[in-house]
């Protein structure tokens, strides 16, 4: 896994009510990614702390939600319900609840992330050696042969 960098007060707060308009909005990862207009990777980096947010995403992420300033993204309230109008109140247990599970979610990606390069490693040695073995089978290098 990549190392982290150096996460920001300012990346904390733009990332925090990023989540939570998101959320508020029914979006996954991929759909603020679509309308943020970057990649689902770039979004992926940024959950994990392994990208900062810099003032083109910060645009980026102000222009999704419709914000008028990219500033506007560190003093954003977030509404106390969601879009629904018969949805019930947030309260701070659940967005607390919500941030555990993103933190779990996040945690979780990174691992399928990760095996999923070891199993491709796994694979190219497979074959190597399938294919070395095949060589020596046919004498190709250091051996007889059928």
């Amino acid at each position: 896994m990549a190392d982290k960098i150096s996460w920001s007060k300012k990346d904390e707060i733009i990332w925090n009510n990023v989540v939570m308009m998101a959320a508020t909005r029914g979006w996954n990862d991929a759909e603020l990614a679509r309308q943020s207009k970057t990649l689902p990777q770039t979004i992926l980096k940024i959950k994990r702390h392994t990208r900062g947010i810099g003032r083109v995403m910060q645009k980026r992420f102000s222009a999704a939600f419709g914000l008028k300033d990219e500033g506007e993204l560190l003093t954003v309230a977030i509404p106390p319900e969601t879009s629904s109008p018969h949805a019930p109140p947030v309260d701070a247990a659940t967005v607390r609840d919500l941030f555990e599970m993103q933190k779990t979610i996040t945690r979780l990606e990174g691992m399928i992330i990760d095996m999923g390069k070891e199993i491709g490693d796994i694979k190219t040695r497979m074959i190597d050696a399938a294919i070395s073995g095949e060589i020596h089978r046919l004498g190709i290098i250091g051996g007889k042969g059928r």
